[in-house]
């Protein structure tokens, strides 16, 4: 920002200056190692840990009211777990069993406007891959 003012000599001139208005968040974006993402594939013995920034609409980061920690929600029980550390905006997601869900962040805005937003978590069978030959061997017998 530059200020430019033209002021008479001897006169006196006061300046307020203020930085942009904080921005309000509207949403959460979604991270899984650095990258944004809407949605992940899980296996049944897998988890993922995912951060969740609070942005406003044009996807700058925003706060969300102090005092406050966002909550996180299966939308459908029983495809998930979810573990959200004491901030509430990361969390482990746990697969459990085979299917699709919506994971859904509520929080507050630093005005105490409640907003959330969803991903989407699809679950698989994890099929094991042979890696070795495992032998039972049965008693002798005489030939």
């Amino acid at each position: 920002m530059q200020v430019i003012i033209n002021v008479e000599e001897g006169s006196i001139v006061t300046v307020d200056v203020q930085g942009p208005k904080p921005q309000q968040a509207k949403q959460f974006l979604f991270y899984v190692g650095g990258k944004q993402v809407s949605d992940m594939n899980l296996t049944t013995t897998q988890k993922e840990h995912v951060v969740a920034q609070p942005a406003d609409n044009h996807d700058n980061p925003a706060p969300v009211k102090d005092g406050t920690v966002p909550t996180w929600a299966s939308v459908t029980p029983g495809i998930v777990s979810l573990f959200p550390n004491d901030t509430g905006l990361e969390a482990d997601v746990q697969a459990i069993a085979v299917g699709t869900t919506d994971v859904r962040v509520s929080g507050l805005s630093a005005k105490g406007v409640a907003f959330s937003s969803t991903f989407s978590v699809a679950v698989t069978l994890a099929i094991p891959e042979a890696t070795h030959f495992k032998f039972t061997f049965g008693a002798p017998t005489e030939q």
